[in-house]
């Protein structure tokens, strides 16, 4: 400003000394106009060099101010407004170069919006760490699973939000990253399973060095995992072992019958007449006179006895820890029988109409009668027959005869 005003001045000085010179040469004898010329022409340089000097100084100052309020927008992260155009010298490419900045910071913020709305897009969970595994950023839906906000995740390790493995208590991040599987512990103290996947960041600054933790919720997988493994040996209808499972238990109970030289009695179960059932009430009542049946002989049953479904109207129910003693054996085994033929035997309520359904028992015992379960099967379920062509509602003990 203050070199402006120079040059100003002494653009009005010299105007002033050429009025005067010439007022010299023009009035030669008389000095009085020549002194009078003078000093009005001074008095208009120093006005217009004071005029000059205002109106430089308003326009460089209003240019600094609007400057000013330009970079305290971009400090706000507002860059969508430009600044003051029109500028010149240094102050012009002072806003040029304003300008330039504010286009980059523009297209970088975007960048970044653009990632941060994408990370919060997606429906898995996203830790990005540093390399100690301190958390340094969150997508939403982290925030959702595990019920923290993003302030109180940020600088915690992801080591503490997943449960530790069970098998030696090592770091379970390691673990999880292995078998690709883990749980994670929310805020409310809940366990989450989860598929986990880390990759590492490929950045040649060491700033940016660190990890990406990918997590989902698999719970309903897992849900339905169990599920398949439950149908695999459970009836779904009567939820007992279903035939698989059945022979898998009798397998082991022979094992350890024999390890302990006892014995172990099989009961092959049929129900009489059922197919009438269906016939004449249809087959939802028949699926339920077949649950109504597993649950009494549930009850009727001590803990030690084993109840499976083989097939349709097919039961059968071992126990083990037998006597050695045959006649003692017999004993305990006829009275289980007719155990099961009285609690079959108590009648069903069917559409309201009260229907009597009987059984008929095949009994094989191991070691006696067979040694292996296939065996074992095959023997008590002939020797359920032979009750059967005796009229059923009785138990009948293998032999071969």
């Amino acid at each position: 400003l203050q070199l402006t005003s120079r040059h100003v001045a002494a653009v009005a000085l010299g105007l002033s000394l050429g009025g005067w010179v010439a007022i010299a040469i023009d009035r030669p004898d008389d000095p009085g106009p020549m002194l009078w010329g003078a000093a009005l022409l001074t008095l208009a340089g120093a006005s217009l060099a004071a005029f000059w000097s205002w109106r430089e100084r308003q326009r460089l100052q209003d240019g600094v101010e609007q400057l000013i309020e330009a970079f305290e927008r971009l400090g706000r992260g507002e860059f969508s407004q430009s600044s003051v155009a029109g500028l010149t010298g240094h102050l012009g490419r002072l806003q040029r170069a304003f300008e330039r900045t504010r286009q980059k910071l523009s297209e970088t913020t975007f960048g970044r919006d653009y990632l941060h709305s994408v990370l919060n897009s997606m429906s898995d969970s996203v830790f990005v760490a540093a390399p100690d595994g301190a958390i340094r950023m969150v997508n939403d839906a982290a925030r959702s699973m595990t019920g923290y906000p993003g302030e109180e995740l940020i600088g915690t390790r992801v080591a503490a939000l997943l449960a530790p493995p069970a098998d030696d208590g090592g770091d379970p991040v390691v673990a999880a990253s292995a078998a690709g599987e883990t749980v994670l512990r929310t805020r409310a103290g809940q366990t989450i399973p989860v598929s986990f996947v880390v990759s590492s960041i490929a950045n040649a600054d060491p700033k940016f060095a660190g990890d990406i933790y990918l997590a989902r919720d698999i719970t309903e997988r897992k849900r339905a995992e169990r599920r398949i493994r439950y149908l695999a040996r459970y009836d779904a209808l009567t939820k007992i072992p279903n035939r698989m499972q059945f022979q898998h238990l009798l397998q082991q109970s022979i094992a350890r019958a024999r390890r302990a030289g006892q014995g172990v009695a099989l009961l092959y179960i049929d129900m009489d007449h059922f197919k009438e059932v269906n016939d004449t009430f249809g087959h939802a009542s028949g699926d339920r006179v077949l649950e109504a049946l597993t649950e009494r002989l549930t009850r009727a049953l001590s803990s030690e006895a084993v109840l499976g479904r083989l097939a349709g109207d097919e039961f059968a129910l071992f126990v083990e820890g037998l006597s050695s003693d045959a006649d003692e054996t017999l004993e305990q085994v006829s009275q289980l029988a007719r155990t099961v033929l009285d609690t079959a035997g108590a009648p069903f309520y069917i559409n309201q109409q009260e229907v009597i359904l009987t059984v008929s028992i095949g009994i094989a015992r191991c070691p006696r009668d067979a040694d292996n379960v296939i065996d074992l099967i095959r023997n008590a379920d002939a020797a359920m027959y032979h009750s059967k062509q005796n009229g059923g509602n009785t138990y009948a003990l293998y032999s071969q005869e």
